[in-house]
């Protein structure tokens, strides 16, 4: 069983064929993170080009925002685009389908929202990102 563009395959849809999961290797968790960290910098920033445009409407210049509110911004956009892109695109963000990878769950299905939340709440933890280059795969 091959992917192509044109037939998407989901993660349920392994779980049920021959198709053997791997897990991705350090360096496409490596690729992942840092193609994962430059589109949830763009995404963060349209999020913050619309907010200040239509919600905030100019009333608040950006050197009056404090500490507290740039880290509910950081937090709440980066929960956003992991939470929401691997929700609604199959295990994926858009870094995972540069590199051809995508999440499972030990059943190798794809997770349920709940565990996709958990996973974008533990990537919040500062050292989250390292974890992968432990000697196991598994990150934490």
């Amino acid at each position: 069983m091959s992917l192509t563009n044109e037939n998407p395959i989901t993660a349920d849809s392994y779980a049920d064929s021959d198709v053997k999961l791997v897990a991705a290797s350090k360096n496409k968790r490596f690729a992942n993170y840092m193609l994962d960290l430059l589109f949830y910098a763009l995404f963060a920033f349209g999020m913050a080009v619309l907010y200040y445009s239509f919600i905030d409407s100019g009333d608040i210049l950006l050197e009056e925002t404090t500490t507290l509110n740039d880290y509910i911004f950081q937090y709440t956009t980066y929960l956003a685009y992991y939470a929401i892109s691997e929700i609604l695109l199959g295990g994926r963000t858009l870094g995972k389908m540069i590199t051809k990878t995508r999440v499972v769950d030990f059943e190798g299905k794809q997770p349920k929202p709940i565990t996709i939340i958990g996973r974008s709440l533990a990537r919040l933890i500062p050292f989250d990102a390292l974890s992968f280059l432990a000697k196991d795969k598994g990150g934490w």
